[in-house]
């Protein structure tokens, strides 16, 4: 259990700030993209939000940064250890679990409410139905799409806006839109309580409907004016059920849509926009993968060599031998990689070579509280890096 509450919180301190990182990259290459149009900064959109979630999940590795740091060894063979610091660890990784797990039971229930709302709403037109349950018009369904409108949107509107805004939810069936917002509820939860993250899925959310509202225009004469007549007559906000279908106004931003429809400015051809969009995604990709291998070492500090000596230690907290671990009799060595600041101290302490979870905490701690005499550069103090191997061996 301690594994798993270890590899949780990891991740979970990961996923507070790389997704930050992540999203102000997504926001520069936004920004770049602006031309291609908004289908494609769709895509680099939901792009983002999955390095969101996969980014955390990798393993820090230094393959060369390291090379000519200073090595210390170090044997640890007694078992100590209190719980409190478990104890703390199993409640946040509870917790946190809690808040994923209810956001997918949130989803499922939504989705049980879609069900029973196509069995009860009243036909209108070919895949269209109207109820009571709706406050605006939404798309559901995968396999078998469905429209809902609201029942007096229906009875007031005119028909070309009631078709004005038909052609926009079959926009979303053209696109796979539903299926693609499900499948992102699903697999974001575990990154959803970020501020940034949300903020994120908004954007991604605004250049769907900017899309689908280029596919419908494209059909409906005087689509920019039925969208402000709906807009007019739909004055409730959308119902829950809209937090797994796709409603006309998903997005507060009805200005922005109207204005990209009658003054819309050239856009890329597609073979350059797809090339354009494609480059920023790679580029996006590269550098979360990069910035989880490197950013630990990103304080400047020096490697032994010919002018550089290595720091020693001067004083030493014997890592504890976590008692799971040793009834597990595991042992052998954990490799950390760190910072030896001109302090002093050990600083931005990365696992390089892994024993297991429990161990590779314990390491952690009791590195923290060593102290060295700091290396030296033409005889000042600087920051050296280091390599610290602590062999754990059961006596």
């Amino acid at each position: 259990m301690e594994r798993i509450d270890a590899a949780l919180l990891r991740y979970l301190t990961d996923a507070i700030w790389q997704p930050i990182l992540i999203l102000i990259a997504a926001g520069v290459a936004d920004l770049l993209v602006r031309r291609a149009g908004p289908h494609y900064r769709y895509i680099l959109w939901v792009a983002a939000l999955l390095l969101c979630v996969v980014t955390p999940a990798i393993p820090a590795k230094f393959p060369a940064v390291l090379k000519g740091a200073a090595v210390i060894s170090v044997d640890v063979q007694r078992a100590i250890g209190g719980g409190s610091a478990r104890r703390a660890a199993g409640w946040i990784s509870a917790a946190y679990c809690f808040h994923v797990f209810y956001l997918w039971f949130r989803l499922w229930a939504n989705l049980r409410n879609v069900r029973q709302l196509r069995n009860t709403a009243e036909p209108f037109a070919q895949g269209v139905s109207v109820s009571d349950s709706v406050s605006t018009p939404v798309t559901f369904g995968v396999r078998h799409p469905f429209i809902v409108l609201p029942r007096q949107f229906a009875d007031t509107a005119n028909k070309e806006t009631l078709d004005a805004v038909i052609a926009h939810e079959q926009g979303h069936w053209q696109r796979n839109d539903y299926a693609w917002n499900v499948a992102l509820l699903i697999v974001t939860a575990p990154v959803r309580f970020h501020p940034a993250v949300r903020a994120a899925y908004r954007q991604m959310a605004a250049m769907r409907e900017l899309a689908t509202d280029e596919l419908a225009s494209a059909t409906t004469p005087g689509y920019a004016l039925r969208l402000v007549d709906a807009a007019r007559l739909l004055t409730q906000r959308p119902d829950a059920n809209a937090v797994v279908g796709l409603g006309l106004f998903d997005c507060d931003r009805l200005e922005e849509r109207v204005m990209k429809l009658t003054n819309p400015k050239p856009v890329l051809p597609t073979w350059a926009a797809r090339i354009l969009t494609a480059a920023m995604s790679v580029a996006l990709t590269v550098g979360a993968v990069y910035m989880t291998n490197y950013t630990a070492f990103a304080q400047q500090a020096e490697k032994v060599g010919p002018n550089v000596t290595a720091p020693k230690l001067i004083y030493k907290v014997e890592p504890s031998y976590e008692p799971s671990a040793k009834e597990d009799k595991i042992e052998g060595p954990v490799t950390l990689t760190l910072i030896v600041t001109k302090e002093g101290i050990a600083d931005q302490i990365v696992v390089k070579k892994s024993l297991d979870p429990r161990l590779d905490e314990k390491a952690i701690e009791a590195v923290k509280q060593w102290r060295f005499k700091p290396g030296q550069k033409n005889g000042e103090d600087v920051n050296v890096m280091a390599s610290i191997q602590i062999n754990f061996r059961l006596l």
